[in-house]
């Protein structure tokens, strides 16, 4: 089935949501668990351990609907809805942090009740996976990191100051400039400035109506972003984590992302990193067959 096809399949209208329990309507075939007094929205297939896989900014659990049936072969595959993100209809008023995401992801694990499991985190979602690996390494068995959107220069005595500040004041523009095309109800000109300032000009445009209407519908979450204080992790705190980890960046990916991961490589005691060929930073999108490969190969060793 093609993405576009999967995607439209969970783009249901209004008409026929169905209410399941949870603050807001969600659609039939998504479930959600009480986790920290939030409705956390997820998608799950196949038997075995679970594979939490943690989507990224202006995105949700739909991003991974061409990862859920091959995985599903080896795993039990559950791809989450962080806080604030789709389903919900976040207007983008109240508390949104990093932080709080991580410790719901962290008590959905505990709440399976099934002992450890593999974690993938792509982009924001990365940022999120290592925040909960280095809180609660005792939940997981090993760390999957897709180009995960850290700070800099928080990892980066390894990368240059000057590209650090140049790298920071690019993502600062990208959130302001979106945040004022949201304020004044532009949301496809944000969705078009958030994605073309991450993937490069014209990304926007070039996506699948379906995946358009993704960020769309997650687009007010960098209302969020722009006052969460998202910290710094340093490569002392890297150090110290003792699980295997996977680091996987696309070919054609992010230039700040392939920043932090230049110095993950050198801090993670025990690490594999790999390129996905001619991949940009969607790359469980843009190269599926060898992204589902990397991780299959990676976590069903444990």
């Amino acid at each position: 089935m093609s993405l576009a096809r999967l995607l439209r399949s969970a783009l249901l209208p209004l008409s026929a949501l169905l209410l399941l329990g949870a603050a807001w309507p969600v659609p039939a075939g998504v479930k959600t668990m009480a986790v920290n007094g939030y409705d956390l929205a997820y998608v799950e297939r196949g038997t075995g351990t679970p594979l939490i896989l943690l989507h990224g900014a202006t995105s949700d659990l739909r991003s991974f609907a061409l990862q859920m049936e091959p995985l599903a072969k080896h795993f039990r595959v559950i791809a989450i809805s962080l806080r604030h993100y789709w389903p919900e209809p976040w207007n983008g008023q109240g508390a949104f942090s990093a932080k709080q995401q991580a410790e719901d992801v962290a008590a959905f694990i505990k709440a399976l009740g099934v002992g450890k499991v593999h974690l993938l985190g792509h982009s924001r979602g990365g940022y999120i996976a290592l925040e909960l690996a280095l809180a609660h390494p005792d939940l997981l068995r090993d760390l999957v990191l897709a180009e995960p959107a850290l700070l800099l220069p928080g990892l980066v005595p390894g990368a240059g100051e000057g590209e650090s500040k140049a790298v920071n004041a690019a993502r600062d523009l990208r959130i302001a400039t979106t945040n004022r095309l949201i304020q004044e109800g532009k949301l496809d000109a944000a969705s078009e400035v958030w994605t073309d300032g991450i993937n490069g000009k014209g990304s926007y445009q070039a996506r699948p109506a379906a995946l358009q209407q993704v960020v769309r519908e997650n687009i007010r979450t960098v209302l969020g972003e722009e006052h969460e204080g998202k910290r710094t992790i340093t490569c002392d705190e890297v150090r110290k984590f003792t699980l295997p980890v996977l680091l996987i960046r696309g070919e054609k990916g992010s230039h700040s992302t392939h920043l932090a991961l230049d110095v993950l490589e050198k801090c993670f005691p025990d690490q594999r990193h790999m390129t996905i060929p001619g991949a940009v930073h969607t790359m469980n999108r843009s190269n599926p067959d060898e992204f589902n490969k990397a991780v299959i190969d990676f976590a069903a060793a444990r």
